[in-house]
């Protein structure tokens, strides 16, 4: 249940936030890979589940299952950039700087 406080503390996020239940794989820039899912995201950023810890300002690039299938039904991606902002073991939150929708199992990092 919220507080008072909570609740006359307006949200101050510059993007708004769309609840999802996508799974994804995430690489960072040390070579550490793994997955989760992801539990909202924005134009801006990302949290999600993924079970550890991750380092604080590191670099990250996640592929998420995207909902929606091109015309000739083949599965689509997300693909985001972004750097980790927190990360406990219950969810990570990340910044997103570019991301890119591109078919799934697309081997080239092509920018859009």
């Amino acid at each position: 249940m919220a507080t008072e406080t909570e609740l006359a503390r307006p949200d101050r996020r510059k993007h708004r936030r769309f609840a999802m239940e996508l799974e994804l794989r995430y690489e960072l820039t040390s070579g550490q890979t793994g997955t989760g899912e992801v539990l909202n995201i924005s134009t801006g950023g990302m949290l999600f589940r993924g079970g550890i810890m991750l380092p604080i300002g590191e670099l990250i690039r996640a592929d998420l299952t995207w909902p929606f299938l091109q015309e000739s039904g083949q599965p689509l991606e997300l693909r985001v950039h972004g750097m980790v902002l927190r990360s406990d073991l219950a969810s990570t939150a990340i910044t997103i700087s570019k991301y890119q929708i591109r078919a799934a199992g697309h081997t080239e990092d092509a920018e859009s």
